[in-house]
């Protein structure tokens, strides 16, 4: 199954216009996503991604636009095609 990958902000250096990652085994969850991408980009990219406990968040993680916190996390499912944006958070005023 293919998943179009996209990052905004500080994600876009990682991704540079976005990349195409195949999930070759169910489940295909967003937490499969994470996993072949730490396996492509290290284990730096993991912990940019995810808070080491105790921290914020500092970045979003949106399924067609719509957050991961909002759905079902890291088992949020995926299918054929939708887009993943990572983008950063930012505040200010």
């Amino acid at each position: 199954m293919l998943i179009p990958v996209k990052g905004i902000g500080a994600f876009r250096e990682q991704f540079g216009s976005g990349v195409t990652l195949e999930l070759s085994n169910p489940p295909y969850t967003v937490g499969h996503l994470l996993d072949v991408l730490q396996q492509r980009y290290g284990v730096d990219f993991a912990q940019q991604v995810l808070p080491a406990e105790g921290q914020e968040n500092v970045m979003a993680l949106l399924v067609d636009g719509r957050s991961i916190t909002s759905q079902q996390g890291l088992d949020t499912p995926l299918k054929e095609g939708e887009q993943v944006y990572f983008v950063v958070m930012v505040a200010g005023g």
